[in-house]
């Protein structure tokens, strides 16, 4: 299969750098949720602490998908090379529900 032609602004990466920014655009999210009064944008002092806790698992599972799929190269492979490189965090999963009791 031939790849992709890479489209180079310079010495910059197009791709690499819109990713890049969405990972930056996340991590001010994740910085904002926890304490809103920092960046007083909405006049919100404080958001719901389940909300804050669920927001920041789904927002670093996104930048973990966007990271491993772009900079690790993970978005063409087969399925079962993305299978056995999600294996550690499917088994911490397990763990991790395993630590609390019914």
């Amino acid at each position: 299969m031939a790849h992709k032609e890479a489209k180079w602004y310079g010495v910059f990466h197009v791709q690499y750098m819109v990713i890049w920014a969405v990972l930056l655009f996340l991590t001010i999210v994740e910085v904002y949720i926890p304490e809103p009064s920092l960046i007083p944008l909405f006049g919100i002092e404080q958001f719901p602490r389940t909300f804050v806790i669920i927001s920041l698992i789904v927002l670093a599972l996104a930048k973990t998908l966007l990271v491993a799929g772009y900079y690790m190269h993970l978005i063409g492979d087969k399925p079962a090379m993305i299978a056995i490189a999600s294996a550690p965090f499917i088994f911490s999963i397990f763990l991790t529900v395993g630590l609390f009791p019914y």
